[in-house]
């Protein structure tokens, strides 16, 4: 999102060929190949290609798959980056006129004056132009995962002072220097909560909910290689998962309705007594949590430390020393936002669907705390799914005010999770 497009001017950068060159392209198709057909009287399933580079080619077959396969035969050959789509059957069109085709500069001069310059990919530039290049004021739409520029521009890149209205809704007043901020003058935040959603409340999951777990028994002492995060180089990516060699005692936690995992205590908590108490009190905690978040969940490591914890790859990270004093009330919460990570999200092979879920955050153009705002593509989703389980299973736990709040700004982001039919066992839950 608004952290990832700086550098997607440099992929089109073929724009500076002329309006005579790219205004008509692609009519040739229309006006040769498809009135071509009409003539014969033809039921062939006609195929087009348009490429980044303004190139264009088509295939035609009796058969739907004969037209593709002959799109395709064309477009490697020609080496056409791009995707056959069905122009027409016969007199019926799919795409309905050139205009549908049509890229390249579709109004104005787009040399040195004034013009509209639209790309494949449906970016579109409406500005000034200098010998072929965009040129002092203009406005850039981003047709897919961006947003909208207008200010100044020099070269083809964002250059001097603009706005920048990404596609979740922030607004950034900035100077740009080779299409990169360099001095932001002003930015909104448009989330809801200051710092983290699971800090906000500590009693939307607490001691007196049900919890499944059934059973703990020791396994073996080993050791293994695994995670820890005082070792990770960058736990906000998926390179800082690297694993490190520790002892632990392995136990194996059973649960009703959900299956059985291991608990891995590491070895620094002395004996297999003190080990095992840990174990009990977070598989305990663990079987508090919503049967959906449980999924892809094979272990949990629990370790010393005041790091902080970390979810993903099949597995939690627990230090048992992150949580002091009135900050020990938001385990449960804590734990809840580690196990959406590991169990939902598209990161680790998680069920949401990315996409779908983009969608939802450029529809809502809010973010539900402050470190979802800061990390909307690792921290948004982890951060919303606690607020929406919050405002479903334990309303009465959360003030009006804040059920309001996140009902009225999250209303794309709840329908999805709505819809998900999710298993909230062992909470009862209305939807």
């Amino acid at each position: 999102m608004k952290k990832i497009l700086a550098t997607i001017f440099f992929i089109f950068i073929w724009c500076e060929t002329s309006n005579a060159e790219n205004q008509q392209i692609c009519d040739w198709i229309v006006d040769e190949v498809y009135a071509d057909l009409l003539n014969q009287d033809s039921d062939d399933h006609l195929f087009v290609v348009i490429g980044n580079d303004g190139k264009c080619e088509y295939g035609r077959g009796t058969e739907k798959q004969d037209g593709f396969n002959d799109c395709e035969k064309h477009r490697k050959e020609k080496g056409i980056n791009g995707e056959c789509k069905l122009f027409a059957i016969g007199k019926k069109k799919f795409i309905e006129n050139k205009t549908a085709l049509k890229t390249g500069c579709i109004k104005g001069n787009c040399v040195n004056e004034k013009g509209t310059f639209k790309w494949p990919n449906g970016d579109r530039y409406e500005g000034d132009w200098v010998n072929g290049q965009r040129t002092g004021q203009g406005k850039y739409f981003y047709s897919s995962g961006g947003g909208v520029y207008t200010g100044e521009w020099k070269n083809n890149n964002r250059h001097g002072e603009g706005t920048m209205i990404w596609n979740d809704g922030v607004k950034q007043v900035a100077i740009w220097e080779l299409d990169k901020a360099v001095k932001t003058i002003s930015i909104s935040k448009n989330f809801i909560f200051k710092g983290g959603s699971e800090w906000k409340d500590g009693e939307i999951i607490n001691k007196k909910d049900p919890s499944n777990f059934i059973n703990l028994s020791f396994v073996e002492k080993k050791k293994v290689m695994g995670y820890d995060v005082r070792t990770l180089s960058n736990k906000y990516t998926k390179d800082g998962w690297g694993k490190s060699s520790f002892t632990v005692f392995v136990f194996n936690a059973t649960f009703e309705n959900s299956k059985d995992i291991l608990i891995n205590v590491n070895d620094e908590f002395k004996t297999d007594k003190k080990a095992k108490k840990q174990a009990i009190k977070w598989a305990k905690i663990y079987g508090q949590m919503p049967k959906f978040l449980k999924k892809n969940i094979k272990e949990i490591t629990i370790h010393k430390g005041k790091a902080g914890w970390a979810g993903g790859k099949g597995t939690i990270v627990i230090h048992t020393d992150y949580l002091t004093n009135e900050n020990k009330k938001y385990a449960e919460e804590l734990m809840f936002h580690e196990l959406t990570h590991a169990s939902l999200d598209w990161w680790w092979g998680g069920s949401v669907n990315e996409k779908k879920w983009l969608n939802a955050v450029s529809t809502d153009k809010h973010y539900i705390s402050e470190y979802a705002w800061e990390l909307p593509g690792n921290e948004d989703l982890a951060e919303t799914v606690l607020w929406w389980y919050a405002t479903r299973c334990k309303v009465d736990r959360i003030s009006k005010k804040n059920n309001e709040k996140v009902n009225k700004f999250l209303v794309n982001r709840f329908k999805y999770l709505d819809e998900q039919n999710y298993d909230t066992h062992p909470s009862n839950c209305i939807n």
